[in-house]
């Protein structure tokens, strides 16, 4: 059984800090390693959650833990435990065409608009962007590329 996951507002456009957005700080993925983490987490079906909250949850149950009770990890994770699925992912996943095996995340995916406008349309868009590093500090996009000339068509 999966457990619940919040909805977003489905009128809202992801924010503007967004990593999924076209128009977001390149190369800026907030707390990740590399973005090929973000992408491998949206596509394996996990919950990812709208970092804005996640960091507005954080701070207000820091300023709660007056006792220092509970580590920055431990507020952390329930802080994105609290937190509402990214809008952006929810876009990125219907734009790629990924269904969630995961039928909270679907159900949120199922009723969320495509907009190729504003959010990347495909991995190769995204890894471009933000930029990724394989063990050896090549970008990843180019070897994806090199198998993809034209990487994955708009749906």
């Amino acid at each position: 059984m999966s457990k619940k996951i919040k909805t977003p507002n489905k009128s809202a456009s992801p924010c503007n800090e967004c990593p999924f957005r076209r128009e977001s700080a390149k190369g800026w993925i907030g707390g990740h390693d590399d973005a090929i983490e973000i992408y491998q987490t949206v596509n394996a079906s996990h919950k990812f959650p709208c970092h804005q909250v996640v960091n507005a949850t954080k701070n207000d149950l820091h300023e709660g833990d007056e006792d220092d009770v509970f580590s920055d990890d431990e507020l952390f994770e329930q802080a994105c435990d609290e937190a509402p699925h990214c809008t952006g992912a929810l876009i990125f996943m219907k734009n790629t065409a990924k269904r969630s095996d995961d039928p909270a995340i679907e159900k949120l995916r199922s009723e969320t608009e495509k907009d190729h406008d504003s959010v990347f349309s495909n991995a190769a868009e995204f890894l471009e962007h933000h930029g990724t590093k394989d063990e050896h500090g090549k970008l990843m996009v180019q070897v994806f590329r090199k198998h993809r000339p034209n990487g994955i068509k708009r749906t």
